[in-house]
């Protein structure tokens, strides 16, 4: 499970959520069901953003996301426009970066 990442995890954790406890059919379901997947992935992505330790010296104006938060969440951003390989390089050349920057980790 530790390979699949954040959004595999959330994304089955919407499904496990998502799932009719009863069998009644729901207007237009499927559009119901990805508008309350969307909403679900937004409110786990703002809690890890908001639960993940970061550097106060990399906070942008007015925002409270560091530059690493910013690269995931544009991740993110990637993934809901159905851009995954897209996704997948930026968050891999950010682990790269990392790895070879010891400033750079928070």
């Amino acid at each position: 499970m530790e390979e699949e990442g954040y959004t595999a995890l959330f994304s089955r954790l919407c499904d496990i959520h998502s799932q009719p406890d009863h069998p009644a059919i729901v207007y237009h379901q499927r559009l119901v069901r990805q508008r309350h997947k969307r909403r679900l992935k937004k409110t786990l992505y703002n809690a890890l953003f908001q639960s993940m330790p970061s550097k106060p010296c990399n906070r942008h104006e007015g925002s409270q996301l560091t530059d690493l938060d910013e690269v995931y969440s544009r991740a993110y951003v990637m993934r809901c426009q159905r851009r995954f390989g897209d996704a997948r390089n930026l968050e891999d050349l950010t682990e790269g970066f990392l790895s070879v920057s010891p400033v750079a980790r928070p």
